[in-house]
């Protein structure tokens, strides 16, 4: 499967990854992490989930109260203490830098989760922004977007281990073991990605050529983001800092992420999954399959 470049000559200011659940997100959100001048944060969806609240942000907002009772729903929401972020530091780091605007707010957040990175390159990932797409068209107009597309029939056998997995974490996803269900989905999802990007800056990359071309696919997504190469992306599976690691409240289903490139994941449902349970899916996706070069 190819990737799809597009990009105009307006610098990138923010970049966002849109992909079905069990795509390889999380992977490559540590694969990008890596970079010395990119920042990826564990999934949290609290810049739109505060927006309604605080939209209205400016800048003499840092020296009130609203700015307290920012901070105390950004520590309440769903994810965000997995960052491990000290909000009091946060604190000290939004009256310094004195954000105008609500956009500036929540890259203040994303850079306090990297402080040694400094001017880096923000990137967001979280399978929930799938529903939200025009909102963040309004907020971050210029951004730009990564499509992360995974053969559907994979994603399926992924969904149903999942769905077997017994884990304690609130934040274990509660996705479907229906069949049709989750062709279904992946079919309604990829392709509401491929029309809401399709006139805009993004690039299209699959999981497979992320595991089977692993020095190209990376060139190519760092050369999309206006960055030089830099080979620490192959280390993402150490994890030997906390900002480099996958949150321990979500690694039960993430195990792969410390583990390096496996090409055994491509494939799978050729075992994973019955003549019957086989047709099913395709029957239901065809036209995504199709669409995607996944016949």
């Amino acid at each position: 499967m190819k990737s799809l470049l597009s990009h105009s000559s307006v610098e990138l200011k923010r970049l966002f990854i849109l992909s079905n659940p069990r795509s390889g997100s999380s992977l490559l959100r540590l694969m990008l992490n890596r970079h010395a001048q990119v920042i990826v944060p564990p999934e949290s969806g609290f810049a739109l989930w505060l927006y309604s609240e605080f939209g209205s942000w400016q800048q003499e907002d840092c020296f009130k109260d609203r700015l307290k009772i920012f901070l105390k729903k950004l520590g309440e929401t769903r994810k965000f203490k997995t960052w491990d972020l000290s909000l009091d530091r946060l604190k000290l780091q939004i009256e310094k830098e004195q954000p105008a605007n609500y956009v500036d707010l929540i890259a203040c957040v994303y850079q306090a989760y990297s402080p040694t990175k400094k001017d880096a390159f923000i990137v967001d990932k979280n399978n929930y922004y799938i529903h939200h797409l025009d909102t963040l068209a309004q907020l971050w107009p210029d951004a730009g977007f990564i499509h992360l597309i995974r053969d559907g029939r994979d994603v399926a056998c992924s969904y149903l281990e999942l769905k077997k997995l017994k884990s304690n974490s609130p934040y274990k996803p509660n996705l479907s073991n229906s069949l049709p269900n989750i062709a279904s989905e992946w079919q309604e999802n990829n392709l509401a990605i491929q029309s809401f990007v399709r006139n805009r800056m993004h690039v299209q990359v699959s999981f497979e050529d992320l595991v089977l071309k692993p020095r190209r696919t990376p060139g190519d997504l760092v050369a999309f983001i206006g960055v030089s190469f830099d080979a620490d992306m192959f280390s993402f599976f150490k994890q030997e800092r906390k900002e480099f690691s996958e949150p321990k409240e979500t690694l039960d289903w993430k195990m792969k992420t410390q583990e390096p490139l496996d090409k055994t994941r491509i494939g799978r449902y050729i075992e994973g999954l019955t003549a019957e349970q086989r047709v099913v899916f395709e029957k239901n996706a065809s036209l995504a399959l199709k669409q995607f070069n996944y016949e």
